[in-house]
């Protein structure tokens, strides 16, 4: 996969594992390290998809900005939690439009992904453990299923890319590999 020098990347995401996870992903695709910003997930009370969904016009704002002479690309990660999928997407479409800004266009360089019901879901699919969208992980993976989870998400997103209508496993997994397809 070619390198993406040059490419400056934002990661927004409601905690620090998904954040890790955003930025291993992307090392592994060839972005530069020293080219993707982390946004500081917020220590302490209130709640990671709040912040997101607050820090998200502001961020946006700053991607465009900086289209028309650096090539910058923005990676939000929310959970799904109750949600569905493209119930998480609208609100971001909603946020954007209630500080009168335009939504996200289909050519924007912007991906959200939105693990069902959690990150926690993806790490434990890639460290072999039979899932669904509904339970909730959060407290059943190990920091050491990171590295696999990771190596694994890139292999079947290669998968993907190569054959995406074949490609069976999480719906979630498939609608971000989508969504990282608008940023490479």
């Amino acid at each position: 996969m070619a390198r993406k020098k040059g490419v400056r990347v934002i990661i927004l995401g409601e905690d620090n594992r998904q954040v890790s996870f955003a930025r291993r992903v992307l090392i592994i695709l060839g972005f530069s390290r020293h080219e993707i910003h982390e946004e500081p997930v917020p220590n302490g009370d209130g709640s990671g998809a709040q912040w997101v969904q607050s820090d998200y016009p502001k961020q946006v704002a700053v991607n465009r900005s900086k289209r028309s002479h650096q090539q910058c690309t923005l990676l939000v990660s929310i959970d799904r939690d109750n949600n569905t999928i493209e119930n998480r997407k609208q609100q971001f479409d909603k946020i954007l439009k209630s500080k009168q800004m335009e939504p996200r266009a289909d050519d924007e360089p912007i991906a959200i992904w939105v693990p069902s019901r959690n990150i926690e879901t993806w790490i434990s699919h890639f460290s072999g453990q039979d899932v669904d969208e509904a339970t909730d992980y959060k407290n059943k993976v190990r920091s050491q299923e990171m590295e696999q989870a990771v190596a694994g998400f890139v292999a079947e997103f290669r998968q993907w890319k190569q054959s995406p209508d074949v490609l069976k496993t999480l719906p979630s997994l498939l609608d971000a590999y989508e969504e990282l397809g608008r940023i490479l």
